[in-house]
């Protein structure tokens, strides 16, 4: 299990194929998020203020790295696949550090860019993922 702060550089999505783990290519950046929708039931009987029930669930994620045509985990050219085929991608968001919690979930990957930046940077590339259905939270064995 990690100890301490975690360094951003071990928080890192990975496309599950079968039972094999395959980083996205030269991540630099990698972005979570959860959210709960909200089910207004006010009436009049509640008076001046606004009361909530909760609502449905959503996961969605974002990403980025830099680009390479040869990159030997999750390419670009494999996320794009993804896209373009409306295929459904199981990701996991993860340090696969025994004993640290992953989250895992089936997603689209709904917006990909590619940006060749300014002469003398690095081309890099970025995304975004939208949940389809239950999120698991586990353990890394």
């Amino acid at each position: 299990m990690t100890t301490g702060i975690l360094d951003a550089k071990d928080l890192v999505f990975y496309l599950k194929e079968g039972t094999n783990l395959i980083a996205f290519a030269c991540a630099t950046n990698a972005s979570l998020s959860f959210s709960m929708k909200t089910r207004e039931t006010i009436c009049k009987e509640t008076g001046d203020w606004e009361t909530y029930k909760p609502g449905l669930l959503s996961v969605s994620g974002s990403f980025s790295g830099l680009f390479s045509y040869d990159a030997t985990n999750t390419s670009f050219e494999d996320l794009y696949d993804k896209l373009a085929g409306k295929q459904e991608a199981t990701v996991r968001f993860s340090t696969e550090a025994t004993g640290d919690t992953y989250w895992e979930f089936n997603a689209l990957i709904t917006e990909l860019t590619v940006d060749s930046g300014q002469n003398g940077e690095n081309v890099t590339y970025s995304g975004s993922l939208q949940g389809v259905g239950p999120v698991t939270k586990a353990t890394v064995v």
